[in-house]
């Protein structure tokens, strides 16, 4: 990004923009935005690359591996890219037919409860860190609905595992389409005029850093 090599510039003693980033206060802001935004990145990754972080799992999650005997980092493996899930597991389909009658997204007879499901898709944009930046979030929802209501498995879990990697992949796919992601591309002419502490908040409160 442009921004980021005029800020290592601007730390050069012979830079023209030096004044700009030089008093302590300026330097600080900077040091914690560039820290907030590693952490943030090396999450992202994490949770990008199939780690799924402990706070992922959900009470449902949670009992249904107590009640199944399951090992908790075999359930976590499980989530791969992108969160997707592993198909064709026997285990976790099990597993998933239990969270989902727990929290009312499938019914005792093993039919799916759309209407609930519609409303735990939309925490998939809150997962995916970009619930405040996609205005059309009940419309996508809605398509993705429409295109995996109709998949059926082998079984109720495996109907589930299967809807939701739909569902989760609809999703991501539209808002990877329709989201104009925030460009900080300022030019280092421009440096010195920046509101350092709006843009560091404006920063820290932007989750879309991938």
């Amino acid at each position: 990004m442009t921004l980021v090599i005029c800020l290592c510039q601007a730390f050069q003693h012979n830079s023209p923009y030096y004044n700009c980033v030089s008093c302590e206060k300026h330097m600080q802001i900077i040091m914690k935005a560039l820290l907030v935004c590693i952490f943030l990145l090396l999450t992202s990754f994490k949770v990008t690359y199939g780690d799924l972080p402990e706070d992922y799992l959900t009470w449902a999650d949670k009992q249904c591996i107590r009640e199944q005997n399951l090992d908790v980092k075999m359930i976590k493996k499980a989530f791969g890219e992108n969160l997707t899930l592993e198909e064709g597991n026997p285990i976790i389909n099990s597993f998933v037919e239990c969270t989902y009658k727990k929290t009312n997204y499938m019914n005792n007879d093993g039919s799916l409860n759309f209407k609930n499901i519609r409303t735990w898709a939309m925490d998939f944009f809150v997962a995916l860190g970009r619930g405040e930046y996609i205005p059309n979030q009940h419309f996508i929802v809605d398509n993705a609905i429409a295109e995996c209501e109709i998949i059926k498995g082998t079984d109720p879990g495996d109907t589930g595992v299967k809807v939701y990697n739909c569902l989760l992949g609809y999703i991501i796919e539209n808002v990877s389409s329709n989201i104009t992601l925030l460009k900080v591309d300022y030019d280092c002419s421009e440096l010195g005029k920046l509101n350092w502490k709006a843009f560091i908040i404006s920063f820290l409160n932007y989750n879309d850093l991938l």
